[in-house]
């Protein structure tokens, strides 16, 4: 096995090819065991990762959900501030000073994703290390010179090292850019907290620009949110800066700083600050940890547990974050969740904790796994204002969505008359697009089906909006029709998810093996070709070949 892994190395080094089809055939069936298994793993996952439109999506995705965010929180801070009286704009001043530091922290927020992708580590929160692949060895170079025994300086440890850079770019980017996104976003907000906290402490010019300097230099440190393991890892510096080299006295010294930092008046406030960034910065990036204990994350964990279960799921956190996002940010599925949560407690009589009577009011959410109902809930006025904004936004675009999809504008899964659907689909209609006109007015449809989670609630909008249209006019208002469409609503948009492919693939293969089955492995092994192998050569011959097996 070794002996044909080498021969291989040699010939790629030498910038021969192998000398046939049938030797990388052996060397594959040779080469059987864990090790071998996690590479191949890690290469395929690399490739799905792969690709300029991939890239520029990990980007854009959480940039438009920041600013949908914030367009709601607008919202909410202009009712805070009219229901106020005038008197409290908390929440419009947070959002000036988020937008101030937008343009503060850009050019240093760039830094440090550069820096993380060269790494191959990210360091926002210093618990998460290298977080850039769900599972497996995060630190581990599969492909390096060192992970095959190879002679360092050598040409074939050149060679090694140098494939085992080009399988992990993938990761590294899409690494690098989670870290400039984590700290662009995350800093802005810390920025604009620190504002209106100065703001409403009534402080002078000089004493705001002193107090938000302080704050940001003890919430961000190389990166990383304030937190007791980011306090210890600056301890750990000062120690070693002093001169103190024994062991034990640097953990003294580290543990003797968290303590000072933590008796500090401001430090409660800052805490705070940080753990709302963090929050809320994961949960823009859709990396935030699953709930301990709920089916999602036992799911998770079988997953991780077996490792073959990957083919079938390489990634599960984030399409699940992806879907709880999107449905926090759909008015079909909360609307109505709310308003059962608020007749429940109604009914039954609930009371608080001072032993008053709930009623139908926004205090029957407090309790909500929903993140956005357990929001409206909250005793914070900021945190409640936030989630009204948001909820206003979330039904006043879903009705505005139902309206141009049943004009034809917003399209969603389509009409499953195979005629009709086929007829559409002559003249130029796409599923899951908006539809646009050229310079010549001939009808246009671009797809927005890979910006989730904005996709997943525009598609769920237009699947609502198409059901209903396509529904008998006098049953349109029935309840049987409103939970037909609503049914239909959830099947498509689970179906329809490119990340949900492979367990729907699997699933078929069990089910039929002979018909499935050698499309599972196409699937699978075409996958290993980087993406942005088969986006250039798409661009460069857009014709579609016949394929007439396995090897083609």
């Amino acid at each position: 096995q070794k002996k044909r892994g080498l021969s291989l190395l040699n010939a790629l080094s030498e910038g021969r090819d192998p000398a046939s089809i049938g030797e990388m055939t052996r060397f594959l069936a040779l080469t059987k065991g864990k090790r071998f298994h996690e590479r191949m793993l890690y290469a395929w996952m690399n490739s799905i990762l792969s690709g300029g439109r991939t890239t520029s999506i990990n980007v854009a995705t959480p940039a438009l959900l920041k600013a949908y965010t914030m367009a709601g929180d607008l919202v909410g801070g202009m009712a805070q501030y009219t229901r106020s009286g005038g008197q409290d704009a908390t929440i419009l001043r947070q959002l000036y000073g988020e937008s101030v530091g937008f343009t503060k922290f850009f050019v240093d927020s760039m830094k440090i994703g550069f820096k993380a992708g060269r790494a191959g580590t990210q360091n926002f929160s210093p618990r998460s290390g290298a977080a850039f692949i769900e599972g497996g060895n995060r630190s581990a170079k599969p492909f390096n010179a060192e992970s095959f025994g190879l002679e360092p300086g050598s040409p074939k440890a050149a060679m090694a090292d140098a494939f085992d850079a080009l399988v992990s770019a993938p990761m590294r980017i899409l690494g690098g850019s989670d870290s400039f996104m984590k700290d662009f976003m995350g800093r802005s907000q810390a920025f604009g907290e620190l504002y209106a906290e100065g703001m409403k402490r009534e402080l002078s010019t000089a004493d705001l620009a002193k107090f938000m300097d302080d704050g940001m230099d003890r919430l961000f440190h190389e990166g990383q949110i304030l937190s007791d393991d980011q306090l210890k890892i600056r301890g750990l510096k000062n120690a070693k800066d002093a001169g103190i080299t024994d062991s034990f006295a640097v953990e003294r010294e580290a543990q003797k700083f968290v303590r000072d930092q933590r008796n500090l008046p401001e430090h409660k406030f800052h805490q705070g600050v940080a753990d709302r960034v963090k929050e809320n910065v994961e949960t823009t990036t859709f990396t935030n940890d699953l709930k301990e204990g709920s089916f999602s994350s036992r799911v998770e964990a079988f997953v991780q547990q077996n490792p073959g279960m990957k083919w079938a799921v390489p990634f599960f956190k984030t399409p699940v974050n992806l879907l709880s996002t999107a449905a926090d940010n759909t008015a079909l599925y909360t609307v109505p969740k709310m308003l059962g949560m608020m007749a429940n407690a109604k009914f039954r009589g609930l009371e608080d904790a001072s032993g008053k009577a709930i009623g139908f009011s926004l205090k029957a959410l407090e309790g909500s796994r929903t993140r956005i109902l357990r929001q409206l809930g909250s005793s914070d006025p900021n945190v409640k204002f936030k989630a009204l904004g948001r909820m206003s936004m979330s039904v006043a675009f879903t009705g505005w969505g139902i309206t141009l999809a049943q004009s034809g504008m917003l399209t969603g899964n389509g009409p499953s008359d195979p005629e009709l659907r086929g007829a559409m689909e002559q003249a130029g209609w796409l599923p899951y697009a908006v539809r646009t006109t050229d310079a010549d007015g001939k009808a246009v449809f671009v797809q927005y089906g890979r910006l989730d989670p904005l996709s997943t609630v525009l598609g769920s909008i237009a699947d609502f909006g198409e059901a209903l249209m396509h529904s008998e006019d006098e049953n349109q208002g029935q309840v049987e029709t409103m939970t037909a469409a609503f049914s239909s609503v959830i099947a498509n948009q689970l179906t329809q998810k490119s990340y949900l492919q492979g367990l729907s693939n699997m699933v078929a293969m069990l089910d039929d093996p002979q018909k499935a089955g050698a499309k599972q492995l196409t699937s699978m092994f075409s996958a290993i070709i980087p993406n942005f192998v088969a986006q250039a050569a798409g661009a460069s011959d857009p014709e579609l070949r016949e394929l007439d097996g396995f090897v083609d």
